[in-house]
Parts: C-alpha cells; sequence; structure tokens
C-alpha cells in the first residue's frame, strides 16, 4: 500500500533556486574564475597521475606484457585522444 509523502520530508527538500537580481556579473565572473582555476588544479593533478601511470610502465613488467595490456593502454590512449581532439579540433572535431 502506498502511503502519501511526509509532508515535512517536502518542506525540507530543496526549493527551486531563482536567480538573485542583485548578484552582480562581478561576483558571477570571480565564481566562475574560482571554479575555473580549481579545475585547472584537478587537471594538473590528473596530468601527474597519467605521467605517473606511463613511468610505472602502465602498472606492468616489460618482460610480461601480454595482448590485454595492450587493450589497456589502447583503452587509454582513445581516451586522451577524444580530449585532445576536441581541444585541438583534429580528428571528428576538425572544422
Amino acid at each position: 500500500m502506498l502511503s502519501r509523502p511526509n509532508e515535512a520530508f517536502i518542506q525540507t527538500r530543496s526549493p527551486t533556486r531563482k536567480k538573485d537580481p542583485t548578484m552582480s556579473t562581478q561576483n558571477t565572473k570571480s565564481t566562475a574564475l574560482d571554479n575555473f582555476i580549481a579545475k585547472v588544479g584537478e587537471f594538473d593533478a590528473l596530468l601527474q597521475r597519467l605521467q605517473q601511470m606511463r613511468d610505472d610502465h602502465f602498472g606492468v613488467n616489460p618482460d610480461a606484457v601480454t595482448w590485454g595490456h595492450v587493450g589497456d593502454v589502447t583503452r587509454y590512449v582513445t581516451a586522451l585522444k577524444e580530449v585532445t581532439d576536441a581541444y585541438f579540433k583534429e580528428g571528428e572535431y576538425a572544422d
């Protein structure tokens, strides 16, 4: 049997936010800049981890490489190529 939702629960859910007309463009830009800088930091951390993967031979002993390892590295390259193609407008993103 289904019961009616608890009114108190419904009221505690976040209301739909309306744009504050008093918020200045400067505040919006500052927030965007702060978020952009944070994302660039995340990007840099990912690059460091990728370099660590590469330096560690992707966790594979070079004398024990299998076709499965080739497939793993191929997946990584494909994902990275998607990013670089999008940014540099190459491959399927070419104009």
